[in-house]
């Protein structure tokens, strides 16, 4: 579930940024804008994903080396 959640918010940004480009009649200015921010809004998020992740593995002691 949070990869869908993670997937909506590297994505909804770029479409923001689309009809905001509609609306004024801009080229790609704003759905670039809104794809940079979506891919780093989603890369912070996967990031606090794996770190939760590594810390509930790291707890249960799952440390097999």
């Amino acid at each position: 579930m949070q990869i869908i959640a993670i997937s909506a918010l590297m994505a909804l940004p770029a479409f923001v940024g689309y009809w905001i480009d509609l609306r004024l009649g801009t080229r790609v200015v704003f759905t670039l804008i809104g794809s940079g921010l979506g891919i780093a809004l989603g890369a912070w998020q996967l990031a606090q994903l794996v770190r939760v992740l590594n810390r509930k593995n790291s707890s249960n002691g799952d440390d097999a080396a």
